[in-house]
């Protein structure tokens, strides 16, 4: 499948091409390129949407702190809710995690006061297993096919904008269901200082590479306003930007 920049349709100059036999794909050709225009690195030739549709069905490939929270995981969420906290004037009541690897997340945000957590996954092996053993409901679907039937006043899309085929519509459709001065919290590795980078970067789930300028350009470009920013680029595996952005009034 061939891709275009999403956030200018143009195309992209090449600069990695590779054959690969993969597991559960077999034989493909993955070409990584740069958006002239804005930037943005990503793959111009993937898998097509449906194999990657069936490849998280099938394999449980992220099964996330199954049992216990990591040290990471536990300091992250507790770094989100802090931010929540400063940054909003009231604790979200209706919140949505899309792509739920487990229910950790949504359960603090609960304890911390929300009333009505959710979670979506696209994985139809961890959605079930969650389901059966939580009360938190998860819908086994993507942000894509999601039919919004609430308001939610906080959308989470940590670590899933890069693994989108088409994040611009994603955040559009988050915008397009929610309210004036409802919130979205955002994080995605950020690609700005390649020298923190390990070998082995480029992920075959990972369709989009962000800078700040461009991360910043998408949110802007889908309807929101980025009222808080905050990068980290050694205290983990891969630098990350967060963002929290609202929905303001119509003008």
């Amino acid at each position: 499948m061939h891709r275009k920049c999403f956030l200018d349709n143009t195309k992209a100059k090449n600069f990695l091409n590779e054959n690969l036999t993969m597991f559960f794909f077999g034989r493909k050709r993955l070409t990584f390129g740069i958006c002239k225009k804005c930037g943005l690195i990503y793959q111009t030739n993937t898998v097509k949407p449906k194999e990657m549709k069936k490849y998280y069905d099938t394999l449980s490939v992220a099964y996330d702190n199954l049992n216990k929270p990591t040290k990471d995981k536990i300091k992250s969420v507790n770094r989100h809710i802090n931010i929540v906290r400063d940054e909003l004037k009231i604790f979200p009541k209706l919140v949505l995690e899309v792509s739920s690897l487990n229910t950790y997340n949504l359960r603090q945000f609960k304890k911390n006061g929300a009333k009505v957590v959710e979670g979506l996954e696209p994985s139809k092996i961890i959605a079930q297993g969650i389901n059966k053993k939580e009360k938190i409901k998860i819908y086994n679907t993507t942000i894509e096919k999601f039919n919004f039937k609430k308001k939610y006043d906080l959308i989470i899309l940590t670590h899933v904008l890069e693994h989108l085929y088409n994040p611009l519509l994603a955040l559009k459709k988050c915008f397009k269901s929610q309210k004036p001065n409802q919130h979205v919290l955002l994080e995605v590795p950020l690609f700005d200082k390649v020298e923190n980078y390990p070998n082995g970067t480029f992920f075959l789930e990972h369709l989009n590479y962000f800078s700040e300028n461009n991360f910043l350009s998408l949110i802007e470009k889908s309807g929101y306003k980025t009222i808080f920013i905050s990068k980290m680029y050694e205290s983990t595996v891969l630098p990350f930007i967060t963002v929290i952005a609202k929905k303001e009034n119509n003008k």
